[in-house]
């Protein structure tokens, strides 16, 4: 099972997203609301994929793409 995050401030985007991915019960999945959150998360747990929203209300999701990719699991930024 591949692990997915979701990092977006639209919360109903998440759900929405969350929940098409988990009914195919293939993928483990966890979302973030905030860019710090979210960062937080892929640090403490191995992902394979993360979803980056850019827009994000304490930053840009671009940004942290370099900070992501050094996490040991080194996830996929989408």
């Amino acid at each position: 099972m591949a692990h997915v995050l979701i990092i977006d401030d639209n919360v109903n985007f998440c759900r929405t997203l969350m929940r098409k991915l988990k009914r195919s019960g293939d993928y483990v999945v966890a979302s973030r609301h905030t860019l710090a959150e979210g960062v937080g998360e892929a640090e403490q747990n191995p992902y394979d994929v993360v979803f980056l929203d850019v827009m994000m209300p304490d930053g840009n999701g671009l940004e942290a793409i370099g900070g992501l990719k050094h996490n040991a699991s080194d996830p996929e930024a989408i």
